[in-house]
């Protein structure tokens, strides 16, 4: 969460930055170090993710070509920079590294990696089954994600309904329905 806050700070959303560090706080004290979500388990903010490619994107970094990197999956040029910095910018990593244990984030890492594939093992197996052009699929549903991620970011992490709500137009004001007719 520490890292997701750094994010959310640099992509200009202090809300967002406040609800990762609160998670974190809370989390570390009443969930067992981490291991529970109490937060989410009370009601509280929901956790989000964003990473170095988003901030990119934020700060106006065009994309760039679409790659499949081995292991790791479609990306593209941006997000495949912010993949490698994220990797030099965790937290965890930096800590470690520090007591001699850099190993701990290449683990971390390759964890991650394959966590990743198998949530998406399902999914790609359904895609390879009614899709005529796998890659086109694939290319499309990533940037498709990555666009909805960055749009998040730019509405400040906003849920769907809360960016829903913000968009409505003020009954009586020029923007509504009721006062175009009349």
């Amino acid at each position: 969460e520490p890292y997701v806050a750094g994010n959310d700070l640099l992509q200009g959303n202090p809300r967002a930055a406040a609800d990762a560090l609160g998670r974190f706080m809370i989390n570390s004290t009443f969930g067992l170090l981490g291991f529970k979500d109490a937060v989410v388990e009370s009601g509280g903010a929901k956790p989000h993710k964003t990473d170095i490619g988003i901030t990119f994107a934020v700060w106006g970094a065009d994309e760039g070509p679409y790659l499949m990197l081995p292991f790791f999956g479609p990306s593209n040029l941006r997000d495949g920079a912010g993949r490698g910095a994220d990797f030099f910018a965790s937290p965890t990593g930096a800590v470690f590294a520090s007591q001699g244990l850099g190993m701990v984030n290449n683990v971390q890492t390759g964890l991650d990696v394959l966590d990743t594939r198998t949530q998406f093992l399902d999914p790609i197996k359904e895609l390879r089954r009614t899709s005529l052009d796998e890659y086109a699929a694939i290319r499309s549903l990533y940037r498709q994600t990555r666009d909805a991620a960055i749009a998040a970011s730019h509405r400040g992490q906003q849920t769907a309904s809360e960016a829903k709500a913000s968009q409505s137009p003020v009954p009586g004001s020029a923007a509504s329905p009721s006062s175009a007719a009349t």
